[in-house]
């Protein structure tokens, strides 16, 4: 968790400093803005490509209180 938060606060220091240096540079800002999109797209393709196998894997998964009774 700790550095999911540390990459969230790099990527809002590191973005906007992108974002104007492109400005500057004579980019566009529908170019900037689908380019941001790209890394969002990528995330929803993984989440649908995994989520269903996580999901089988915890049907799978009979948890610790099965693995110590004594039964």
């Amino acid at each position: 968790m700790g550095w999911a938060a540390a990459m969230g606060r790099v990527g809002s220091i590191v973005g906007p400093a992108a974002g104007g240096i492109l400005l500057g540079l004579q980019g566009r800002a529908q170019g900037m803005v689908l380019a941001a999109l790209i890394p969002g797209a990528l995330a929803v393709v993984a989440l649908v490509v995994v989520a269903p196998r996580l999901r089988a894997r915890s049907k799978d998964h009979t948890g610790i209180a099965a693995a110590t009774d004594p039964r």
